[in-house]
Parts: structure tokens; sequence; C-alpha cells
């Protein structure tokens, strides 16, 4: 097709004139046109231009068009790859992991309690949620993991616990 094409420009441009500088010209547009490797003639149909396998043919308008899936970035016969993460176009937000995939990417929950990334501090049970983290009061006294002893009575604070004396002789 390509042969043809480049020879039907040299027949017309010697048939249409004898000027030597319209065919030198007409010389240097079919160089110009070879070295392109474009026949001129835009493709009709999906079955005429070959696609990268992360593409799809578009031939709605009656010119064909590679244009390459979501995800993925080119000039439809050669598709690569987005990395969101890499771009921070992704929308994991605070508390989640960006993990690329073949043109997509995932996010994760990050687990701070496990990490220890929390600041719950002592006192406090760190229980992961999506996304994020609760911090709860451990209560020293109803666990037994306090360390008033005998005599002592054990009060719960927020994040700690007191130790009051107990008055024998006012109990009595």
């Amino acid at each position: 097709m390509r042969t043809i094409y480049l020879m039907l420009t040299l027949t017309l441009a010697v048939a249409c004139s004898t000027d030597k500088e319209d065919l030198d010209s007409a010389a240097t547009n079919i160089e110009t046109d070879a070295d392109a490797d474009d026949t001129g003639i835009e493709p009709a149909s999906c079955d005429d231009i070959s696609c990268d396998e992360n593409a799809s043919c578009d031939d709605s308008s009656g010119t064909a068009e590679c244009v390459c899936d979501d995800g993925f970035e080119g000039d439809g016969e050669t598709c690569e790859n987005i990395d969101e993460c890499a771009e921070e176009t992704d929308d994991c937000g605070d508390g989640y992991d960006c993990a690329d995939t073949d043109g997509a990417y995932e996010c994760t929950n990050i687990d701070e309690c496990a990490e220890g990334t929390d600041d719950c501090g002592d006192g406090y049970d760190c229980a992961d949620t999506d996304g994020a983290y609760e911090c709860t009061n451990i209560d020293e006294c109803a666990e037994g993991t306090d360390d008033c002893g005998d005599g002592y009575d054990c009060a719960d604070t927020d994040g700690a616990y007191e130790c009051t004396n107990i008055d024998e002789c006012a109990e009595g």
C-alpha cells in the first residue's frame, strides 16, 4: 500500500510539472513521507491498525484510533502503566498504604497499633480501625494489674490508677 502511494505521488508530481524545483519538492515530500512511515491515509477500521494490549480501538468516528485504557498512558500503540502511588494521584488517604498494580492501585489499611506508630501511650489499649486507630483506657484495678497492695483501694483514672490507703480504724 505504501509503495503504491509513493509511486502515485511521484507520478502525479512528474505529470503535473516539468519545473525542476517542483520535481525536487515532490521528491523531498516523498522522502519525508517515507521517513515518517505515513501513507497519508487514515485507517477506517480497527482491523487496519494494531493497538497495545492495554488499549482499545475506537472507529466510531469513521477513523480508527487506539486509545490507552484507564490507568495507562501513551499513544495507543504503546501504553505504559501509570504509577498513581508514585505520582500521588491515588485517593488512599491517611491511614492507608498505596500499592501500584497494572493499570490501577490498591489501598490497604495501616495497622498503627501493630507497627507501634500510634500515640496511645501507657495505660491505654490500641485498637486498629479502618484507616485509623482508637485508644481505650485500661482499667488496671478491674484487671488486677495495679500494684496497690494490701491495705489500699485501687481507683481507675484516665490512663492510670490511684492507690488510696484504707483507714481500717474508720471502718470499724
